[in-house]
């Protein structure tokens, strides 16, 4: 699988990831139990870390076999260039209802802070950078085949990029 399509299974995975039943809210909800990890963006290497991980998810499978997925809580990242060291922290709480389709397309629909990454080829195709957050609504659509669809951008954009290697 070429690396780029590993990071947006990462992040689907991130959100998919099952979670331990003792730490459950109720209803249903159980904790995303975000995990660092490591992605090439921005020209560099950069880490990801979550100082603050209070996040729920609420997963619902439909008769199409689709997974609907609600994500509530606090959820603050660390995102550091390991080459410079240079990081920077933001509240990326959401909230967010994606769905995960059975063909493997992947939407994503929050409002709230959130925080994306794009491969190079996706923000060439839209015009954005590879890695940032959002405030307000926003609806991208991540095709199976590694396309993407900004269907709704957020109120603001602030690019991480510019953040970490400016």
């Amino acid at each position: 699988m070429p690396r780029r399509l590993l990071v947006l299974s990462l992040l689907t995975l991130l959100l998919l990831a099952p979670a331990s039943t003792a730490w459950a809210r109720g209803n249903g909800w159980e904790p995303l139990n975000n995990q660092p990890f490591t992605v090439d963006a921005c020209g560099t290497t950069v880490d990801a870390t979550f100082p603050m991980d209070k996040e729920y998810q609420q997963v619902t499978t439909d008769a199409e076999g689709n997974q609907h997925i609600k994500v509530t809580g606090a959820l603050k990242v660390t995102l550091t260039d390991s080459a410079t060291g240079r990081s920077v922290t933001y509240n990326i709480s959401g909230p967010g209802t994606s769905i995960a389709y059975a063909n493997g397309d992947f939407l994503f629909d929050a409002t709230g802070r959130n925080l994306l990454f794009l491969t190079p080829e996706q923000a060439a195709a839209t015009g954005l950078p590879q890695l940032f957050v959002t405030s307000g609504p926003i609806s991208v659509l991540f095709r199976a085949d590694g396309s993407v669809e900004v269907q709704r951008l957020g109120n603001h954009l602030q690019d991480i990029c510019a953040a970490l290697t400016g």
